[in-house]
């Protein structure tokens, strides 16, 4: 499994739970990676001295859209496991 952290530097940060939040949000909405980063950034700004500074626009749009990407795998893994409980669930009452 990928590990839920982006590079900062020489530093290797963790996504801290309330962007994470944010993101896990904007899977469940169904929305571009792009509107992802301008809600992210519109909530650091309440922040000061935040240490979530990416070396560029692209790095940040990039590595937000990679960690979308593994919400979206991980939900859909949770999904199919969930749908194999109850099966086997149904099939066990006959």
């Amino acid at each position: 499994m990928r590990n839920l952290s982006f590079k900062n530097s020489s530093q290797n940060l963790k996504w801290p739970s309330y962007i994470f939040q944010i993101l896990h949000s904007s899977v469940l909405l169904n929305e571009t990676p792009e509107r992802a980063v301008e809600r992210i950034d519109n909530m650091l700004l309440d922040i000061p001295n935040h240490r979530f500074i990416f070396s560029s626009q692209e790095e940040k749009l990039r590595r937000i859209s990679e960690t979308m990407d593994h919400v979206k795998l991980r939900a859909r893994a949770s999904k199919a496991r969930l749908k194999d409980l109850i099966d086997g669930i149904d099939r066990s009452r006959g």
